[in-house]
């Protein structure tokens, strides 16, 4: 075997996860792409491939967090709650939002939860101008 950079072994009853139990020859970086008891995945193939190209280990991007993030972003950036009911009305974001209750429930709740605490920032605004002109 000229040049291996990493072997590890698969077992039968273990289907797609590589064994640590038995010999490997895996360094940190590659044990950190395949760790013990995690099956083999594309993302696992993606990042062996960057690793490979590049030397250096990066899990693939999250283009679907990345949308989320910038939708958060949006809704805490609001200054109004009229600005607000635009981005939550907005077909694009309720079908966004709809496809992540489905399918990303922990994204779904990120966005529940910014829409709540600007909901919740406008109502404290509300009481403190009520008190305000008493």
């Amino acid at each position: 075997m000229f040049e291996l950079s990493g072997s590890m072994t698969m077992h039968p009853e273990t289907p797609g996860e590589p064994r640590y139990d038995l010999p490997r020859k895996l360094n940190h970086e590659l044990q950190a792409i395949f760790p013990a008891g995690e099956r083999i995945s594309f993302d696992k193939g993606l990042r062996l491939k960057h690793w490979a190209e590049t030397g250096e280990d990066r899990p693939p991007v999250d283009k679907i967090a990345e949308g989320v993030r910038d939708l958060i972003e949006r809704i805490q950036d609001v200054t109004t709650i009229e600005a607000l009911q635009v981005i939550t009305a907005d077909k694009a974001t309720i079908k966004q939002r709809e496809w992540l209750t489905k399918n990303r429930s922990d994204l779904a709740e990120r966005v529940d939860a910014a829409v709540q605490a600007a909901l919740d920032g406008f109502a404290s605004e509300e009481v403190e101008f009520e008190g305000a002109a008493a």
